[in-house]
């Protein structure tokens, strides 16, 4: 550590790093070195301004406030009044009452730092000087006091922006037009609107109206959609979608929208959607949806090409289309633009108009792919009849998403089982496949026996797809051809079957899976090992702890999950010596494992209390692990646990407060903090 006197002699040297350093050094010798780092606050090097407010940082006290208020009043130097401004807003609500104390009398320059400072700290403690500078004797000191105002949130300055509001001085009339807006003061309503009448006031007070968000604003600024200004007919446009966001819900916002709106401002809206601003465009397609008048569907379908736009244009048109524009949508299913096509397909889905079926059914034989595809799952939506043979022949189609598609559809309109079973024995085997896939989400129970045979098809496709369906379908049948399938050449087939026989529940298919324990294929393992977990069979444990040292990571990964489901406590040895893995993913899923494990057992109040302590203790050393994400898994699983007994002397709860403080991820913080402080559901209050 170097000596005081080295340090105030390094302050002058030509170095900038050694210049730098000193002033670091001098934070260690407290109130002694603030006339030295006063100093350095004029420094010619903005690395030594930045670390010398630092070191008064770490220093602190009336000393350090006052020199640094000192400081504001060097006239040649313009870097050591910028550090002092830095430094008294860092210092925050302990620098208030000196900045108070020291603006009577002080320079007008010094006196609009103070502002300044006193509004950046935002400390309703400096309301009272605040309104007294608007009466001050310099302009700049009066309009930052003004700006201020407004952002404190202080009640107290109601009357006096009122005032002014209503004062000749235009130049501070603007700013507290403003400034009311964001007190959020019901009281400055009307002399808001009052404002609007005066052009020279309109655009603050129109961000005054915007800020505020009271809906009674509403007619009046709908009107100025048609002021011959564009910037106030831009202003009002974002002021209208931002009172509506503060009014969600609100049919009086929609319908004080279009009892206000005439021709001019839809013709002013249908310009504003070809401006270069992207919120200007978004704000006028939003806005003309909710208007409801079919004239703007052509403008805004027009927009639909543009990826940014196109969420806020589906919403408008959506709108439009529920209000009974469909027939203006209709012919763009005949636009020469692919995307206009899929958009308007999509559209028609959603508003499940009938008048569209015929149009949707046309479109079935689109050029474009994702065309088709949207308009068979426009056509489930609508779910009219009449489209289920067209669309039976889109199981077929070239591209797999669109036959998915068709399988969704027809699933919700529903098809009778007798009539797809034929197209079982079918030539084409994406015909095969699909129709098990649709039996499937049909829940048809009647066709299980009949896919006795196709789950031997020679296409390992329809297998697959067969296997699906008896996942879908469950039941005791669908459980023994599963287990058939186990025995598949084709991996693909054997993980399907694996993952189904977990999720029908089918218990009987235990001993087979914990044969395909041993399968080659690790994604056959996984999915055999998640297939046990579901099924939550005690009987499956050993093998699955075997696993736990696959040479496979995702398969490791997998059985440490699986051991969890199970709850059986046996497996928490296994577990525990998991966590001296030094994958850090590893250690993430063991821990989250034995939480899981603790919650999926059966225990008496005692027997939680004991297995919860001795989980904690094992558990507790990684909250100090050195990768993020195991220790935010620490803090969710002990979370969990009851927290009983105590760890060196302290319980978990502090063990979480101090990483809550000091962990160095914020993620990580924040989940300790969302464990001390639970947010309580509705229910529960």
């Amino acid at each position: 550590m170097d000596s005081f006197a080295d340090l105030i002699k390094n302050l002058d040297d030509e170095d900038v790093e050694t210049r730098r350093l000193a002033a670091q050094g001098l934070a260690d010798y407290g109130e002694e070195s603030v006339p030295y780092l006063t100093k350095a606050l004029g420094d010619n090097d903005w690395r030594v301004r930045k670390t010398s407010v630092e070191s008064f940082l770490k220093i602190g006290g009336r000393k350090v406030i006052e020199s640094l208020i000192s400081s504001l009043g060097i006239q040649d130097n313009a870097g050591a009044r910028n550090s002092a401004i830095e430094a008294l807003a860092k210092i925050g609500k302990e620098a208030v009452p000196s900045l108070i104390n020291n603006f009577k009398g002080a320079h007008h320059d010094v006196r609009k730092f103070i502002i300044d400072i006193l509004g950046e700290i935002g400390d309703i403690m400096s309301t009272p000087l605040l309104i007294v500078a608007l009466s001050d004797t310099d302009d700049n000191v009066r309009a930052s006091a003004v700006e201020y105002l407004g952002k404190m949130g202080d009640e107290r300055a109601i009357a006096p922006l009122l005032e002014i509001l209503r004062g000749n001085e235009l130049w501070l009339s603007y700013p507290a037009a403003e400034a009311l807006g964001n007190l959020k003061d019901p009281r400055a309503l009307e002399p808001l609107l009052d404002a609007l009448q005066e052009k020279p006031l309109r655009e603050a007070a129109l961000k005054g109206l915007g800020a505020l968000g009271d809906k009674r604003a509403l007619g009046p600024i709908v009107k100025l959609l048609k002021d011959p200004s564009r910037s106030i007919r831009e202003i009002a446009l974002q002021n209208i979608i931002e009172i509506s966001r503060k009014n969600p819900g609100d049919k009086e916002v929609i319908k004080t929208i279009r009892e206000n709106t005439d021709n001019v401002i839809l013709d002013n809206l249908l310009q504003a959607l070809g401006r270069e601003r992207i919120q200007i465009r978004s704000s006028a397609a939003r806005l003309l949806g909710w208007i409801g008048d079919k004239r703007a569907v052509e403008s805004l379908i027009a927009l639909l090409p543009e990826i940014e736009l196109q969420d806020e244009v589906m919403d408008s048109l959506l709108t439009l289309g529920r209000g009974g524009a469909v027939q203006s949508l209709l012919p763009f299913l005949n636009s020469p633009d692919e995307i206009i096509r899929r958009c308007t397909a999509e559209l028609l889905g959603e508003i499940e108009d009938n008048i569209a079926v015929q149009p949707l059914i046309k479109s079935l034989s689109d050029e474009d792919g994702h065309v088709r595809g949207r308009a068979a799952l426009a056509l489930g939506k609508i779910g009219d009849r009449n489209a289920i043979i067209p669309l039976l022949n889109l199981l077929t189609d070239e591209y797999e998403d669109v036959q998915e598609s068709a399988v969704t559809a027809l699933a919700s309109i529903g098809v009778e089982t007798e009539k797809l079973l034929p197209s079982l024995s079918s030539k084409d085997p994406r015909l095969r496949k699909n129709t098990a896939l649709l039996l499937g989400n049909l829940k048809a129970e009647e066709a299980v026996p009949f896919f006795g045979f196709a789950i031997k098809d020679e296409s390992p496709d329809v297998r697959e797809g067969v296997v699906r369906a008896l996942g879908m379908i469950g039941g005791d049948e669908a459980g023994r051809f599963l287990t058939i399938a186990l025995t598949d050449e084709e991996p693909s087939v054997r993980r399907a079957s694996a993952i189904a026989l977990g999720e029908i529940g089918y218990g009987k298919g235990v001993d087979s899976l914990i044969i395909l324990l041993k399968d080659d294929d690790s994604l056959v393992r996984v999915a055999a090992v998640r297939g046990l977990g579901e099924l939550k069979n005690p009987y499956a444990l050993p093998p699955l702890i075997e696993l736990l040292d696959d040479k496979d990571l995702m398969v490791r990964v997998s059985a440490i999950e699986a051991s969890g489901e199970l709850g059986d406590r046996s497996a928490l040895p296994s577990l525990f010596r998991l966590l001296e893995e030094d994958d850090p993913e590893l250690r993430k899923t063991a821990i989250m494992a034995i939480s899981r494990l603790f919650l999926n057992q059966a225990l008496t109040d005692d027997e939680a209390r004991d297995l919860g302590h001795e989980i904690s203790g094992v558990l507790l050393p990684f909250l100090s692990d050195r990768d993020w994400s195991v220790r935010k898994a620490s803090l969710e699983a002990l979370g969990k646990l009851p927290s009983t007994g105590s760890f060196g002397g302290k319980n978990i709860r502090e063990y979480i407060i101090k990483v809550s403080e000091t962990d160095e991820d914020e993620g990580v913080r924040r989940t300790a903090m969302e464990i001390l402080n639970p947010v309580r559901k509705k229910d529960d209050r």
